[in-house]
This record gives structure tokens, sequence and C-alpha cells, in this order.
């Protein structure tokens, strides 16, 4: 009997790298066949996670829209950010009298081009299912982009899908990357679909324009919570342990939805935490680590500019300028040895410039090398969940972003400025008693995560054999 076909959808490099261990998994598995479909709509490294996939023997499928991309422009090595096509809409710039005509008509008519793209592009994902044979879908999101669109194609076609949450976020999430104001037309509409309504800082707001709110509506897409990027319209979600259930109930998800299976993640945690001083040796001596002092892994930001570009959206002259304020501090403790990782949506010139700083970069997967860390130094990164479930004390560096999921673990040095962030650096660095504290604190907060078992991928494939059975 043939594999059954399941199709991971990625929209940005994170989502890949979110699921590649399950997918490595599933490619010895007897039952099931990973395929990964590569959407270019999220606009970073595209051609990298292709490349990935070739080298890694992962079959993928592109969208039409990736197809156009390497056919015009095959020679980029990444794809230029882009924005998502649900963001409010942006003031269009004109190049010449065509232009202008074409994006008059787009907003006089946005309603009907929004609708008659969504019609489009359910139509392509289930040609693409059916030709490909897929029997279940994995999202990392469902409330939005392309992801809805692929929920409701699978839908149509009586395929199950299954969210897998790749990071962990509520509405605040949303509300910064998106949200338009209340206008008179919209507040009429929300009286009769109230969950599109938000107040937030003093204003009453929607996720997204009104003209595709109705489309939304009309084509069945619309998420059960707006202010959320997860739980949409998926049959299933996946959650890691009861912290998360707590999380998205309190965001207004769906409880019938969610099971508690765990995460890829806990079974490699797992099994390094069994042979964790034979690891630890080998990969010290594939990195030639001779240092003998406690570990700060350093996940860096997300890069898609040059190094000596400004980093949009933060006061630093250079993204340069912004690794440098990062890692000084680290590198100048007398305490700690410092190991690099850097994120997975970066540009090969980002990684490049890093070993010319003669860091010890390490190339392996984070969840690879989290445990034997000593302390966890991070920003605005998914990864911070694994930290906490391996009781890892965190520095989290948010500037101007609000990340309420670690308001609750007194582990985590939430620095939401420059100033914060030095001086937990420091004391953390110069007081023995603060950091033991911390450390006591992380012991705390893992009891309410789990179960690093050795038994999630169990669970998962429970959850699929009774989807597809």
């Amino acid at each position: 009997m043939s594999r059954k076909k399941i199709l991971f959808y990625v929209h940005v490099s994170s989502h890949l790298k979110a699921s590649l261990k399950f997918i490595q998994l599933l490619q010895i598995n007897v039952n099931y066949e990973p395929v990964v479909f590569l959407n270019s709509g999220g606009g970073w490294n595209l051609t990298k996670d292709l490349n990935f996939c070739t080298q890694n023997g992962i079959r993928y499928i592109l969208d039409s829209e990736s197809e156009r991309f390497f056919a015009s422009m095959p020679e980029l090595s990444t794809v230029p950010p882009a924005a998502p096509y649900f963001s409010p809409e942006q003031k269009a710039q004109s190049y010449g009298a065509k232009d202008c005509i074409k994006n008059f008509l787009k907003r006089k008519f946005s309603m009907l081009v929004f609708w008659n793209y969504c019609r489009k592009r359910i139509k392509e994902f289930k040609v693409l299912l059916e030709l490909n044979q897929i029997y279940v879908v994995i999202l990392p999101e469902d409330s939005y982009e392309n992801q809805a669109l692929m929920v409701r194609a699978a839908k149509d076609l009586k395929r199950p899908s299954i969210l897998i949450p790749w990071a962990k976020a509520n509405h605040e999430d949303v509300i910064q990357l998106q949200h338009t104001s209340i206008t008179w037309k919209s507040n009429l509409f929300c009286k009769l679909f109230p969950r599109w309504k938000m107040k937030w800082q003093g204003a009453e707001i929607t996720p997204i324009g009104l003209s595709k709110i109705i489309v939304m509506e009309l084509l069945h897409i619309a998420p059960y919570q707006p202010f959320s990027r997860f739980g949409g319209s998926s049959d299933v979600m996946l959650v890691e342990n009861d912290d998360d259930f707590y999380f998205y109930t309190v965001s207004g998800l769906q409880q019938g939805k969610m099971i508690k299976t765990g995460a890829i993640f806990q079974d490699i945690f797992f099994n390094i935490l069994n042979h964790e001083k034979e690891l630890k040796k080998q990969l010290c001596d594939k990195y030639k680590i001779i240092d003998q002092r406690p570990i700060v892994l350093c996940n860096l930001f997300p890069v898609a500019t040059q190094v000596d570009k400004p980093y949009i959206g933060y006061e630093y002259e250079s993204v340069r300028e912004a690794i440098s304020f990062w890692l000084d501090p680290l590198l100048e403790s007398e305490k700690f040895q410092v190991w690099v990782n850097h994120h997975p949506r970066t540009t090969i010139e980002y990684v490049k410039y890093l070993e010319d700083l003669d860091l010890k970069v390490i190339y392996e997967p984070i969840e690879d090398i989290l445990p034997f860390c000593d302390l966890y130094v991070t920003g605005v990164s998914s990864t911070t969940r694994m930290a906490l479930a391996l009781a890892k004390p965190m520095v989290c560096l948010t500037e101007f972003y609000v990340y309420t999921d670690l308001d609750n673990f007194r582990s985590v040095c939430k620095a939401d400025s420059k100033t914060k962030y030095l001086r937990f650096i420091k004391e953390i660095d110069q007081d023995d008693d603060y950091f033991n504290q911390l450390k006591y604190q992380a012991i705390n907060d893992a009891k309410h995560f789990g179960p690093i078992d050795g038994r999630s991928y169990h669970r998962i494939l429970r959850v699929l054999d009774s989807l597809t059975n």
C-alpha cells in the first residue's frame, strides 16, 4: 500500500525549520510521506528553502507565484520581503499612466479584486491537493494569508487540516503586524459580527479592512478569532502543554479543537538529556571548543538586509551596530563563554559576517544545542518556549514589540529597552546570587511545560491516524 502524503505549508523559512524534525521523522515512516509546499508570499529565502529540500531529499511543491518568480529571476538567492495580501491597503507607488490606472482600479474595486484573487487561489490549491494526492494538510498558521485559503480548499475536498503553531502569540502579535481603524461602515458591520472589533490603546480597530473582512465571511475563510494568527479554521490544533492550552483559551480560541500532544523538539530534548555528557563532547569536538566555562547561547535576530544597512524598525545605524550591541556585553564576560546561533530567516552574507568576527557560530538546529547552555539570550523568537521547557534562564531583548506570553515567567528577563538589556546582562555576570535565583525560578517555570517523555511523536501520529483512517 502506498504511503499517505502529508502537505506541510511553508510561508517563511522559520516555518520550514520549525517542522523540519517532524518532516525528517516522517521520511522514514512506513505510513506517511511528507511533502513541503513552498509559498513565495512570505518573501524570505525561498531559494534557500528550495535548495535545502533538494539537498535533504525532501519532496517539495511550488505554488504558481513561486514558479513565476524563479522563471523571471532565477539568479537571486533571496526574495525581497513582501507585505502579505491580507495586510491593510498601502499607498501604491505609480511609475506611469498605466500603473496609475491599474492602481486606481484596484482601489476602486478592491473587494472584487480580493474576491477574484481568493477564488483563484482556492481553485489552484484544490487542484494541487488532488494532483498530489494529499491526505492531510499541516499548517503553521491558519487565520490569514494563503494559509486560510489552503484550509478552505482542503475542506472543499474533505481533507483534514492540522494546525501546529510555529510560535506562540495572541492578539498583540496580529495588531502589531496589521490593523486598521474602525470607520462608520465597519462599525455597522461589527454590530453583526462583533468579534471583528477590538479596543486597543484607546481606539477601536479591526485587524484588516472592511472589504477584505466581507470577502472572508462570504467565502467562509474568516477566522474564529480574528485577532489571532492561530486557531482560524483548521480541524485540529495541536498544543504542546497545559500552558499553551490555557494561553490559547484565554486568547479566545476553541478548546474543543485543541489536543495536547507535546512537540517533536521535546523528544529531541529527551534523547539529549539522557545522553548529555556524550553528546556535548561530540559537539565540542566538532567545533573545537575547549572552554569549560558556563555557556551563553545567543540566538541572533533575523536579518534580510546587508550588514552595513540600517536595521529597519530599530534604533541602530546599521545591522553591524545591532550585532555589536547584542554580543559585546556577552563577549566581555569572564564568567561565560558565548555560542552564537543564527536565525533561519538570515541571509548568507550575514552568516559569513558572523564567521569573520571569530565567534563560536554553531550551525546545528537550535533544539540540538539548547540543552547544553546555561543562559539563553534571544529576541522575539518562537524558541523561547523551548528554553522554558528546559528550565533555562533567559534574557529576551524585545524592543518595540509586545511579547506577552513571557509575562508570567520569573526566569525571563524581558528587556524592552537597550538599557534594561545591558542591566540584565551585567547583573547576571557579576551577581552569582541573582543568577542562581533565576535558575531556581526557571525550574519552577518549567513545571508548566512538557512533557519531555520521548512520546510526543507517537501522540502526534495517533492524531494523524485518527484523521486519515
